[in-house]
């Protein structure tokens, strides 16, 4: 095994890594327009403590994020860049956080490969440049990694202090926290790695427990209604076996391949880096396992697969919970384990592998920085609305959580009408919503009575937005339509009897 030992600074080259991570995070920030879940954010942010904690219990997330994004966008502003920033500092400073668990467990050159795989991480650089707080569940979880594998090799105090401290917070950032909390559990009750605790460290450990259960106990009733209403859940449809799989290509490009043919460029790369670790370690299995203790191979594995399983499990038969965003920490987990085989590489192979994988990475993080793809340009919809619209006229928009990112556009004097009809996977239904069918879509006419224009906006495609359209060319005509991504913009006046 080839260790790194002619490195006299390993806190000025980390220190630099992790500069190096943060500017890629911040590098264009503001590109993109925000996105739905980003406008919601800063919405909810925008509110008083009190204020975000009361739109926290009416949302399906704990408060955390939304509590730190509030006295951070009252210092630096509500731009793009301002609001994204958090999360790019969030996302740098889980280098030096993983770095210091994998030197730990590992080896100091499993930690430098890990690390710099999180820094050019196309799904990591994802988070960061998004305003939400997939990213500091990530950061929260390594930190919880970090204190627990001390705790359960040294006997410090501030170990406990930290680990519960880290756990505690990453149960109120999000409640896949759990997955965390119930995954090292199972690793200490299965005795994972030959893992042994003294009777003074499971009294240690029982009184850590007593109190996250007290730190949370404020939170537990909301969390229960929340559990209640079917979970923190963001699509209705059903998961299949395939989607823990997809999970790992994901882990690996994030979801910036939009094109067939960055998808087969950036898979073929990193397939062939995995070909190429696989035909070096199989037949040297013993020796690569042989580098590091049991109970770490307990650990990584346990992060990695339990919380996939869990997930999986719960959303084949539940709605689905299946989203890879809020899976960060078992992304953490799955690079950490990526990074423990190239260091069991030879230092020429390592740095070839190391360069198929940085180069199947370059596409999506391209795709990121200079091309729209996926993602819908509201601040496009807004420009092309606000330079046509007349004072008080209506915009009409659905489905109706997209109001949150055309408010953020569009100046404060123009009306923005939320269509009612969508389908929150939460409660069913929500007051005041009805369902865009032909028998009472005649509701309509109740909230655009005595309009002279109306601005219709139609996110996606489907048989309520087709409904939708043919009531208003009922009463309608149309004078002016585009189409930017999946948004459909139609400029609609009443027609002359």
């Amino acid at each position: 095994m080839i260790e790194i030992k002619n490195i006299k600074q390993p806190r000025f080259y980390l220190a630099g890594l992790t500069l190096l991570a943060l500017g890629l995070r911040l590098f264009r920030l503001g590109f993109r327009s925000l996105w739905l879940d980003e406008a919601y954010s800063l919405k909810l942010a925008s509110a008083d403590w009190k204020g975000i904690v009361q739109g926290a219990v009416m949302d399906i997330h704990p408060p955390l994020f939304h509590i730190l994004l509030g006295a951070w966008i009252r210092l630096f502003g509500t731009s793009e860049f301002a609001l994204r920033s958090l999360s790019a500092l969030i996302g740098a400073l889980l280098i030096p956080v993983i770095f210091k668990l994998v030197e730990a467990m590992i080896n100091r050159r499993a930690a430098w490969f890990t690390a710099g795989l999180v820094t050019f991480s196309p799904y990591f650089l994802e988070l960061s440049r998004s305003g939400r707080m997939a990213g500091l569940l990530a950061l929260l979880a390594v930190l919880a990694w970090y204190f627990f594998w001390r705790f359960l090799n040294d006997d410090r105090i501030w170990s406990m202090v930290g680990y519960g401290a880290a756990m505690l917070a990453a149960l109120y950032t999000h409640y896949f926290g759990f997955l965390v909390l119930f995954s090292q559990h199972l690793y200490i009750f299965m005795g994972i790695g030959k893992l042994k605790l003294s009777r003074k460290k499971r009294k240690a450990w029982m009184l850590i427990q007593m109190f996250l259960l007290l730190g949370y106990a404020p939170w537990l009733s909301i969390f229960w209604e929340h559990l209640s209403r079917g979970g923190p859940s963001w699509r209705g449809t059903s998961t299949s076996w395939f989607e823990p799989l997809h999970s790992f290509y994901i882990f690996m490009v994030g979801t910036s391949c939009w094109t067939l043919a960055d998808k087969l460029s950036a898979g073929s790369l990193l397939l062939a880096a995995a070909i190429s670790i696989g035909a070096y370690l199989f037949p040297r299995w013993r020796d690569w396992y042989g580098v590091m203790l049991p109970r770490a191979w307990g650990l990584i594995f346990t992060s990695v697969f339990v919380p996939l399983g869990l997930v999986w499990a719960y959303s084949i038969n539940k709605i689905n919970v299946f989203d890879n965003r809020y899976l960060s920490f078992s992304a953490a987990a799955w690079l950490l384990l990526l990074g423990a085989a190239l260091a069991a590489l030879p230092r020429r192979k390592s740095i070839i592998v190391g360069g198929l994988i940085l180069a199947g990475f370059a596409i999506p993080m391209g795709n990121q920085y200079f091309v729209y793809g996926y993602y819908d340009n509201w601040r496009e919809v807004a420009a092309i609305i606000e330079k046509q619209v007349r004072k008080d006229e209506a915009v009409a928009i659905y489905p109706a959580w997209n109001e949150n990112p055309l408010d953020y556009y569009l100046r404060d004097d123009v009306l923005i009408q939320g269509i009612p009809g969508t389908y929150d996977p939460i409660s069913g239904v929500t007051k005041n919503y009805f369902y865009i069918d032909r028998e009472n879509i005649d509701q309509l006419k109740s909230l655009f009575a005595g309009k002279q224009r109306v601005w219709l906006v139609l996110v996606n495609q489907g048989r309520s937005q087709k409904l939708i359209r043919e009531w208003f060319l009922s009463g309608y005509k149309p004078k002016y339509e585009h189409q930017s991504g999946g948004i459909r913009i139609i400029l609609f006046e009443p027609k002359v009897l």
